[in-house]
């Protein structure tokens, strides 16, 4: 079997994200103690509320309209529709997120690159 190569994904924010770097999906589930005296000395847990994040770095280009776009929903806490991440296989997270990092780094021997955080408003659709 194949090994699946990360480059050959996209990452879409209502528009795919042409100078992206790393690309990141969390999903987790908040632990729910559901310990009762029943479980003869052993802690118990539930999974709760779930929560997914995309996680990414793009290198800041002139006129790349989608950077202020994104700098944008990060000022004014703008739901962003559109956001997907499709592996090389054809498999997909999408669904609506906010932006809640929007990190600019500025190397004296580099590229300036942004990293970002999405997450997820609501439950995210697979395909």
């Amino acid at each position: 079997m194949a090994s699946e190569m990360g480059y050959n994904g996209t990452l879409t924010v209502g528009a795919e994200v042409q100078y992206c770097k790393d690309v990141d999906i969390d999903m987790d589930a908040e632990q729910v103690d559901d310990t009762t005296r029943n479980n003869d000395g052993w802690k118990s847990t539930a999974a709760g509320l779930r929560n997914w994040v995309v996680t990414f770095s793009m290198v800041k280009h002139g006129g790349d309209t989608l950077y202020d776009t994104m700098k944008s929903a990060f000022d004014t806490g703008s739901i962003l529709s559109g956001v997907s991440v499709v592996d090389d296989q054809g498999d997909a997270v999408s669904g609506s997120c906010k932006i809640h990092r929007f990190s600019r780094r500025e190397p004296l021997n580099g590229v300036v690159t942004v990293d970002v955080t999405l997450s997820g408003q609501g439950r995210p659709t697979f395909s």
